[in-house]
């Protein structure tokens, strides 16, 4: 008994982190549950506006389930694709039409090779979900991420123990669990963004534990240590791991290759006088060896091993792409351009307008870490956390090199995620991709409320108390923001899916299987798919349209959209009828949802 409490009161920061990781994982596991198709039925009176959908509450009592709808075309891909390898299918399929309807018959976030509709994404999500699928069955696939989720932010704990305290690190750890973007990124949980930085997280630990162990365990040139075989094997095998790990995550989101790959060489640079050379080799090939399903699918796909998924106009083998540095700066580097009033503009509006309740505890955080890291007196600086100078110096310089190589990679481009495209709320993407700058702001934080709470000297016993309530002041409006306040907040888009389950149902008795269906919107593509797999969603020049008559001699045509009858007889003439189509037959779908046939002229 008296080990347990010796053990609990020695590593009681890791064991209030593992545990508060429990109730955390329900919290991103909420919204995966609500959105399913065993959830559905239970709600679905509620969701639906209107007296018609009298008609939908009766069939959903009767949904055998299984009906997975995402808001997004990228994780309703990822889902799909991931679901095809768990059930031991390709990852693409056929498509007869695809010649005759000029590659256009197809969802959106994909690509299309010859008659073969690929994925238009990384492949990482798909062999790592897929695979634990396999094993464990497909239900739990929605729930992976929010369980990677909790690991990242364990092992984060765990690595901001080697360059602040564990004080600070606990505190660190629990502002990342309720950290707003981590939050909602956990919940939508077929984005591959959180699994890509969990993963990392977990490979630098492991490599910063081996590069940081104590010199007299490290094996150099100048020294005769020994150390037994066992030790040896040990940290070959956790180079092997840090080096899968890291390798792992940029299958995930290989277009972070640039600056991950600029920070682990920062790391090895740093501590080149503590690198067991062999174990260096052995991360290095473990990290090859994770891509090999990826070249091996690039392979099968595009017939080069070097092909990028997201930009299938790129192939070729290594030689023709080191011949073209222009493209190689555009896929590592900038791949939008390069506009400082642009960058300057997103950063402050996404790093601290957005989430100003962290950014400004952030700020006065780290100008407390530089005032205190001048500090000479051990007594001061200790008292407040910092111990250890050389290694939060390189953990600044790698957070500034790594914000400065995001902010210059993602902060050019003018994302439009929407419709309307001046609006801006959670779902926007620099939120998913500044992740790593979020998470690297977050130990300053830590280290403002421990010295702060490190200066109460009378009533020790209010410090937790304290703590607790600046987390939540900081955690609140955060969660507000991921829940409530925006039209893409969790609830809203709770909401938004279970309507688009009903549409989906209807439609899945309205459109005949071999038909192919022309969207008159291209976010109509989440109702149809993967349920109905032919679908155009843009049509743009007048090959498109040639395309469509020509498919027209061959199965059905529909057209869906949002427009009445005389609307839709106004874009039937100018659109359809110069290539001898026209748009006819129109029955309301849902609420404003039209759909109607395309038919021959002549008929």
């Amino acid at each position: 008994m008296s080990y347990i409490l010796q053990y609990i009161k020695r590593y009681w920061h890791i064991i209030v982190v593992t545990i508060i990781g429990i109730p955390m994982f329900f919290v991103y596991a909420w919204f995966a549950q609500a959105t399913s198709g065993s959830s559905f039925s239970a709600y679905i009176s509620e969701a639906l506006p209107d007296n018609s959908a009298n008609y939908f509450v009766q069939e959903v009592v009767k949904l055998p389930g299984g009906l997975e709808k995402f808001n997004s075309p990228d994780e309703t891909l990822n889902y799909f694709f991931t679901l095809r390898l768990a059930q031991d299918k390709p990852l693409y399929y056929q498509e007869p039409l695809e010649g005759l309807g000029n590659n256009l018959i197809r969802s959106r976030s994909v690509n299309v090779v010859g008659n073969q509709v690929v994925p238009g994404s990384f492949y990482g999500m798909y062999f790592i979900y897929g695979n634990l699928a396999s094993i464990f069955g497909s239900s739990i696939i929605t729930y992976l991420t929010p369980f990677f989720a909790v690991v990242g932010v364990i092992f984060f704990y765990l690595l901001i123990t080697l360059i602040f305290n564990r004080h600070i690190a606990l505190i660190t750890s629990l502002l990342a669990y309720t950290f707003p973007g981590w939050v909602y990124f956990a919940a939508r949980s077929m984005y591959h963004n959180v699994l890509f930085v969990s993963l990392l997280i977990v490979g630098l630990y492991l490599l910063a534990k081996l590069l940081l162990k104590p010199k007299d365990n490290v094996l150099k040139s100048q020294q005769k240590v020994d150390l037994s075989w066992i030790k040896k094997i040990k940290n070959y095998f956790l180079y092997s791991l840090a080096g899968s790990l890291v390798g792992l995550s940029l299958i995930t989101r290989t277009s972070e290759i640039g600056w991950v790959a600029v920070l682990v060489v920062l790391i090895f640079i740093f501590n080149i006088k503590r690198i067991n050379w062999f174990g260096l080799l052995f991360f290095i090939t473990f990290l090859v060896i994770t891509f090999i399903p990826v070249f091996a699918l690039n392979y099968e796909i595009y017939n080069s091993p070097l092909s990028v998924s997201y930009r299938p106009d790129i192939t070729g083998e290594v030689e023709q792409l080191i011949r073209r540095p222009g493209l190689l700066y555009e896929l590592f580097i900038s791949p939008f351009g390069f506009s400082i009033e642009t960058i300057s503009t997103n950063a402050r509006y996404f790093l601290f307008d957005f989430f100003k309740h962290t950014s400004i505890f952030a700020l006065v955080g780290f100008v407390l870490w530089i005032i205190l890291s001048l500090f000479k007196s051990r007594n001061i600086s200790g008292v407040l956390g910092i111990k250890n100078r050389p290694r939060q110096w390189a953990y600044f310089i790698f957070f500034l090199v790594i914000s400065v190589l995001l902010l210059v990679y993602y902060g050019s481009w003018e994302i439009s995620d929407r419709i309307d495209e001046g609006t801006v709320s959670m779902g926007t993407s620099f939120i998913r991709y500044w992740l790593p700058i979020y998470f690297g702001m977050l130990p300053f934080i830590g280290l403002l409320i421990y010295s702060f709470i490190s200066l109460i000297r009378k009533w020790v016993w209010t410090r937790p108390v304290i703590v607790l309530l600046l987390l939540l002041l900081i955690a609140i409006p955060g969660m507000q923001l991921v829940f409530m306040d925006t039209d893409e907040s969790l609830i809203q888009i709770r909401d938004n899916i279970r309507i688009t389950q009903a549409k989906s149902l209807q439609i899945g008795k309205l459109v005949p299987k071999d038909a192919v269906v022309v969207l008159g919107f291209k976010q109509a593509d989440k109702i149809f798919f993967p349920e109905h797999k032919r679908i155009i969603n843009e049509l743009v020049v007048p090959y498109d349209y040639e395309s469509v008559a020509k498919v027209s001699k061959y199965t059905e045509l529909l057209y869906y959209h949002f427009v009445e009858p005389d609307v839709a007889s106004i874009i039937s003439r100018r659109q359809f009828e110069p290539y001898d189509l026209k748009i006819v037959d129109g029955q309301r779908v849902y609420g404003r949802e039209w759909l109607y046939k395309i038919v021959p002229i002549s008929e």
